[in-house]
Formats: structure tokens, C-alpha cells, sequence
């Protein structure tokens, strides 16, 4: 039953002559209030739940794993009826808030470099229900969540019209209750996508993986970028910044001797011009197994934000939180992590 929205729950319930309409309501919010089992959804009748169990489940997935960090950050590894595995993390930001960092597909075909998600390739992507469904089996293990992040396993822009299905029963007011703008979409820079969202006025905040400011490194850590190269990219954002007003974040992953010299800010730089406000989140890499990058050291990655601070970039560092449980940035790796 999860995935149904509002009006699809009132549809089924008169199709299967199922009590009075203001049941629906009811059911609606039942079904998104974290419980397993239709039994316990005593506001409605017994036979009415009798009669709903007859006709599906509420909840699909099965926790197969859960680990806690030892900053808080919880990590749950969840299998699907099909075997499909998949990683979902809820964080504590800086600001306090807690925040949930769901997946959108089984695995990712993007291939970057730094990533041990793209290790394993894209098995399929996930339906609406199946992302509404990690929201509400985070939720049941880490408690209250007020932001969402879709920056796990996958693209989320090469799944869009699922992730819009989700985001909508997850804003509803009789479901989660969350405000659009509490949700941000990550991308590594899928540009028809993104002019979908600037041409749509989707209401998310936009986040992109930029890593590297220029061409010829950015392709060499994200295959994406030889496809959608950075001055495509840019007319892109600059479209949806036009559209939709809002400020646009930007990740950078720091890699020890790739991306942190001078000339990559003074790149940088050039790339930021034009965008208003722009947020650049540093993220130190995470070492992963099988991957050959080295993470920065404390030392450059200061020297990296003051270089950056005196060039007037806005920019501030992201702490890896859930590092130690395989829980951060680049480090969501799905059926390996079931083992």
C-alpha cells in the first residue's frame, strides 16, 4: 500500500465498496504512520482491516542490516521482494537538523570515479513507493526526520518521475508533512534534467557534484562530463537559477593532489561567475575499499579553504558524519554491504 497517494487510497476503497469516504483519510494516514501491520491501525474498524488485509501489505523491504556511527548517524540496509539491496542513512547536520539520505536506484550507471556505489553499475531503478517506503523505515529506526536528501545510491535525475511521485506523498499533509524546500536533489550534472526542473519550477533545492572546474579532470573522475562538458552544464544551472530563484549548492569532493591546487580554484572561480550566491560544499574524500584516491589532509584542506575565502568563494566543509560505518559521501555500496 505505500506509494498510493491520497486520491488513489479514496479511488480503491470506493472500487472495493469499502466503508464511508472520510475512511480513506484515515487509511491514508495509517499507511504512512511507520506501522507494519494493518492490525494496528486501530482508528479503523476490525473488519474493515480484515477486509485490507486481504488485499496487499503495508511494507515490502526487510531490514537486513542496521549500523550506528559513533556521531549518531544511522545506516539501514534494506532488501526488496525482487533481492534488490539498498542503503539509507539518516544524519544530524551541523544546523541540528535531522536529515534523511535516501537512495533513488539500485546501484548507479554514472561511474564516478570516486564512488564505491558505481563500482557495482545500476541493477534498475527504485519505484515512488519503494523511496517512500526507505523514508519511513529510517524513520522507524532514527525517529523524527525533517529534511530529505536524495543523495544515496543512484542519480536522482535519471529517475525523476518516480522521485516527484515520492516527494509528492511525502509532502502530503496527511503523510509526512514535509515542506518542498526541505528536500534537496543531488546530481553529477544530468542536464536534461536539470532544464526539466527549471522548465517544471520544481520547488526542491538543486545540488550538483562538481569536483573538478575544469574539462579535462572533471572527466576523468566523472564519465558524465564527456557527455554534458562544463559549459553545457552551466547554461543549464544558470536556466534553472532564472526559473526557479533559488541558490544553487555545489559538492566538491577534495582529493589529496587532484583537485586542490591554485589553478583549481582559480577555475573554480571562472566556473562560479554568474551564479548568484553560490554555496560550495567541501567534502574531504572518504576512503572506500578498491578505490586509489587519498584523502586530504587536515592541513590542505585549510589552506584550500583559505585560498578559497580570499578569492571571495563562499565555501564551507562538510563533515563526513557515519564515516566509520560505511555511511558517508561516496561510500554507499548496497549488496556489499549486506554481506
Amino acid at each position: 500500500m505505500i506509494g498510493l497517494t491520497g486520491k488513489t487510497v479514496e479511488e480503491l476503497m470506493t472500487e472495493w465498496n469499502l466503508s464511508p469516504p472520510f475512511r480513506a483519510r484515515q487509511l491514508f494516514k495509517d499507511i504512512y504512520s511507520g506501522t507494519d501491520s494493518v492490525d494496528d491501525m486501530s482508528d479503523l474498524p476490525k473488519s474493515l482491516r480484515n477486509e485490507l488485509k486481504e488485499k496487499g501489505t503495508l511494507l515490502t523491504s526487510e531490514i537486513l542490516k542496521e549500523r550506528i556511527s559513533c556521531d549518531g548517524t544511522v545506516k539501514i540496509v534494506l532488501r526488496f521482494p525482487d533481492d534488490a539491496v539498498i542503503e539509507t542513512v539518516a544524519l544530524t547536520t551541523d544546523k541540528g537538523r535531522r536529515t534523511a539520505c535516501l537512495s533513488t536506484q539500485v546501484g548507479c550507471a554514472m561511474g564516478c570515479r570516486f564512488c564505491h556505489t558505481a563500482l557495482g553499475g545500476l541493477k534498475r531503478n527504485l519505484t515512488a513507493a519503494e523511496i517512500v517506503e526507505e523514508f519511513i523505515r529510517i524513520r522507524q529506526k532514527n525517529g523524527p526526520i525533517s529534511h530529505i536528501v536524495f543523495m544515496g545510491m543512484g542519480e536522482p535525475l535519471c529517475n525523476l518521475d518516480e522521485v516527484c511521485k515520492a516527494v509528492g506523498i511525502l509532502c502530503d499533509k496527511d503523510c509526512c508533512n514535509l515542506g518542498k524546500r526541505k528536500i534537496t536533489v543531488s546530481t553529477c550534472g544530468v542536464v536534461p534534467g536539470i532544464i526539466r526542473m527549471a522548465e517544471e519550477k520544481m520547488p526542491m533545492k538543486l545540488a550538483v557534484s562538481l569536483n573538478a572546474p575544469d574539462n579535462e579532470k572533471r572527466s576523468q573522475l566523472m564519465p558524465v562530463n564527456r557527455k554534458y562538458p562544463l559549459e553545457e552544464l552551466k547554461r543549464a544551472l544558470l536556466l534553472y537559477q532564472d526559473s526557479v530563484g533559488r541558490r544553487i549548492t555545489f559538492e566538491y569532493v577534495l582529493i589529496d593532489r587532484f583537485n586542490d591546487s591554485e589553478k583549481d580554484l582559480e577555475n573554480l572561480c571562472r566556473f562560479l561567475h554568474g551564479f548568484h550566491l553560490p554555496l560550495v560544499n567541501l567534502i574531504p574524500w572518504n576512503p572506500t575499499p578498491a578505490l586509489e584516491f587519498k584523502s586530504p589532509s587536515g592541513n590542505r584542506v585549510r589552506r584550500f579553504m583559505d585560498a578559497a575565502a580570499a578569492k571571495g568563494i563562499n565555501m564551507t566543509l562538510r563533515r563526513s558524519r557515519g564515516r566509520d560505518i560505511e555511511g558517508a559521501c561516496g561510500q554507499l555500496a548496497g549488496k556489499a554491504a549486506a554481506r
